[in-house]
């Protein structure tokens, strides 16, 4: 089956600008994305901090700040801010999968009944929240599996080279199958097979169509970060203030940076929001489509502004 990767694109593009209640469930299903790795500094950490917690007391640093605080007091306290971090990272965690479902069901009703709500979309993802959360970290365990062989047979490039392009695959697997748990209904195994059948029996379109949203996503990214000059140069502005004892003018370009920035977050956020909706329609579009489900229909012409 030929994918009409045009009309898909357009027809994405139409839903998402038409329908712009889904702006708010890509920028929320953004928080269900992958963390960075902080590993690389404990080692740095280890070797700068080096103090003996046994003794009970506070280091010497801690222990000019704090005075004669229980040192108990302190490690509780830090403790606790630790907790509620996560407590904090674990709901927003939750509230972006609900999102996710919530975005792919809401681009099926956009797409068949013209016409979606948030309570509607958001009530689709609360049903599908452990399907879609379960399928995501079925994937993502695998998908460590396999970069873990990868990296401890990097000295076989073939093999590794192979095992890092399966992991890549393995995004647009959990893509398609949560697509399939939320448009067809269907259970966590049945929505992996589903998803693996449209793959190995349109693997040439899938192909195509994840290389142009991954160009398109690359391109976006690089504009967004054009604008990131203005933040940076003031930073380096201050840094070179403070270290000349230029007070004033590194208090100054600092303020500026941080002006910058918060003019900058909520462009970025909503730039990013607005992309996450146009492609997982898309993708949506594209399952549906390859499945038979309803064909790829360019919209009329009028819905999308010029």
């Amino acid at each position: 089956m030929t994918l009409d990767l045009g009309g898909i694109l357009r027809r994405a593009w139409a839903i998402t600008w038409n329908h712009k209640i889904l702006w708010l469930f890509g920028i929320l299903a953004g928080l269900a994305g992958g963390g960075g790795n902080g590993g690389g500094n404990a080692n740095r950490f280890r070797d700068r901090f080096q103090y003996d917690f046994s003794s009970g007391e506070l280091p010497p640093g801690l222990r000019d700040r704090f005075g004669d605080v229980d040192p108990n007091v302190v490690f509780a306290a830090v403790i606790g801010l630790v907790c509620v971090f996560f407590l904090i990272a674990v709901v927003l965690y939750a509230i972006g999968i609900v999102a996710r479902g919530g975005l792919i069901g809401g681009i099926h009703l956009a797409d068949t009944q013209n016409r979606v709500s948030f309570g509607e979309a958001w009530g689709i993802g609360v049903r599908k929240f452990w399907t879609v959360l379960v399928i995501g970290l079925i994937v993502f365990i695998l998908g460590l599996l396999i970069a873990s062989i990868s990296i401890l047979t990097i000295c076989l490039t073939p093999l590794a080279c192979l095992g890092f392009l399966i992991v890549a695959v393995l995004g647009v697997y959990t893509q398609l199958a949560q697509i399939a748990a939320v448009v067809d209904n269907l259970s966590i195994s049945d929505a992996l097979n589903r998803a693996l059948k449209v793959i190995t029996d349109n693997l040439a379109n899938i192909i195509v169509l994840g290389l142009v949203l991954l160009l398109i996503q690359f391109a976006a990214s690089f504009v967004l970060a054009i604008p990131a000059v203005a933040i940076i140069l003031p930073v380096v502005v201050s840094i070179i203030g403070f270290a000349n004892e230029a007070q004033a003018a590194g208090t100054t370009a600092l303020i500026l940076a941080g002006l910058c920035f918060v003019a900058y977050l909520p462009i970025a956020i909503l730039v990013g929001g607005i992309l996450q909706t146009w492609t997982t329609a898309a993708w949506t579009l594209a399952y549906q489509h390859l499945t038979g489900r309803a064909p790829a229909v360019s919209p009329p012409a009028g819905v999308v502004p010029a």
